[in-house]
């Protein structure tokens, strides 16, 4: 693959010890390429001072605490209540970019997934950014007080339908 300089950027401090005049490729989760260039003093390292050679690097990406990438796209499970998810609301949303406001239907279950264009990684070739991908997530209390246990037995009498009468 040939690079084009607009595609590489300057890494500073990640090399502590000097080694001799290197040029190492970093080819990171974000699928950017970046350029290390190390000096090193006469004599020290393991060839003559104008030897050059590739420096191979294992970089390792700590996972996010609620975004995954997968490819360009940035995927994000967002807990909402039972209310929001029965009567629709307009909730905000954290992305890369900072927070959004999403709208959410009513009727909206558990695990259905809207999509932010745009939101996503930048792509490195090609312009523009992947999308991301927000799936609903219902979340109950961990606890129900009298007066909402009274309104779920009444919701539970008006709704006779069965979710999972498909399974026989």
């Amino acid at each position: 693959m040939r690079l084009r300089p607009s595609d590489l950027q300057r890494v500073r401090d990640i090399v502590h010890q000097p080694v001799l005049g290197i040029c190492a490729w970093l080819i990171l989760d974000r699928h950017d390429v970046e350029c290390l260039e190390v000096r090193g003093v006469a004599g020290e390292g393991a060839g003559e001072a104008d030897t050059r050679g590739d420096l191979y690097l294992t970089v390792t990406v700590a996972p996010h605490p609620f975004f995954e990438r997968k490819g360009d796209d940035i995927h994000l499970t967002l807990p909402v209540t039972g209310p929001e998810a029965a009567l629709g609301a307009a909730l905000e949303v954290p992305t890369l970019r900072g927070k959004v406001s999403m709208k959410i239907p009513p009727a909206t279950s558990s695990g259905r997934t809207f999509r932010l264009p745009g939101y996503g990684m930048p792509r490195l070739r090609g312009g523009g950014a992947g999308d991301q991908l927000v799936a609903v997530k219902i979340v109950m209390p961990s606890d129900v007080t009298a007066a909402e246990r009274e309104l779920y037995e009444k919701l539970k009498a008006l709704r006779a339908d069965n979710p999972r009468a498909y399974l026989g």
